[in-house]
């Protein structure tokens, strides 16, 4: 009998549910052991962000947070029910989750890269703009809609393939800046393409408004001159890189993938399709939320390909 390939897959921005980072303290004796090592390493108590009681817009503790509840829910699957990945990809944030379940680093570092992150993104970013995903015909020239608002509003966060029997409609990101968010809005909808807001989202989540963010990781990275730094090792599983839609093991390939994905656009579509390619048939939703197996739904995958969304999977 051959043996069912499995893809784990961790949100980035934009999260829409938080119950699952409470519903895993009661399925396994390890969730709060994790959710403890976020907060050594970054103060943010994933329970408190749950309940509401930190800021849910905060992407200074928001990544941090589903950081931990996308790596409590792996470890679930495998330890708890036996379900192993053969591949994992993260989206945005969500790499640093899928780096830390493969061992390439620690969980602690994985927390910190994140809070990092999240902390230089508002820093550089915040209240700037934020981004939408746009449903669009597939003939759609996005470089012609966009022209003129370069630097302002730019395809960024993933590209997704509408299924074949919904007329050919693709779903694209696009991060703006505010000052263009009417305009970018209403050539849209003259297309007639249907324009959807990202909630939770205070700032455009990648481009090179971000290098600052680049700047700032690299630093943290153990080196020859930074012998204190972040150890990075090779990956115990494949991670494909959703800013190249290539599978990746080795550490300097994941080093350089952690520093250059914040500025760079997420190819989902194409990470998927190779994950497709290499044989696996059950996609896992990590969350929090169900935001990765909703994109998944949008994309034509085959009908030997199931989604697997964190509401069935608990």
């Amino acid at each position: 009998m051959r043996k069912v390939k499995v893809a784990f897959m961790a949100p980035g921005q934009g999260v829409t549910s938080w119950e699952e980072g409470l519903s895993l303290l009661d399925e396994s004796p390890r969730t709060e052991r994790i959710y403890k090592e976020v907060y050594d390493a970054t103060g943010v108590k994933i329970t408190d962000v749950c309940e509401g009681k930190l800021p849910q817009d905060d992407t200074s503790i928001v990544q941090p947070a589903a950081l931990g509840i996308g790596y409590a829910r792996a470890e679930v699957l495998n330890q708890e029910r036996g379900i192993k990945p053969d591949y994992l990809i993260g989206v945005s944030s969500g790499e640093f989750t899928v780096t830390a379940i493969s061992r390439a680093i620690s969980l602690k570092d994985a927390a910190r890269f994140a809070q990092e992150r999240g902390r230089m993104q508002q820093e550089l970013a915040g209240g700037l703009g934020s981004a939408v995903s746009v449903l669009h015909r597939k003939e759609l020239r996005l470089d012609e809609i966009l022209k003129g608002l370069e630097g302002r509003a730019y395809p960024s966060n993933f590209h997704v393939r509408k299924k074949p029997n919904e007329t050919g409609m693709r779903i694209t990101g696009i991060s703006y800046l505010h000052e263009v968010y009417d305009e970018l809005r209403q050539r849209l909808e003259e297309t007639g393409a249907k324009v959807i807001d990202i909630k939770n989202l205070e700032f455009p989540p990648h481009g090179d408004h971000l290098k600052g963010v680049q700047e700032s990781l690299a630093k943290m990275i153990r080196s020859r001159t930074n012998l204190t730094g972040i150890k990075i090792s090779d990956a115990d599983t494949p991670i494909i890189a959703t800013m190249t839609a290539r599978a990746m093991q080795k550490a300097r390939t994941i080093r350089r993938n952690i520093v250059w994905q914040t500025t760079n656009p997420t190819q989902l579509s194409d990470s998927v399709d190779l994950a497709v390619t290499k044989g696996v048939t059950e996609f896992y939703d990590l969350g929090p939320g169900d935001s990765m197996s909703k994109l998944l739904g949008f994309m034509s995958l085959g009908d030997n390909v199931k989604i697997i969304p964190v509401s069935i999977s608990q």
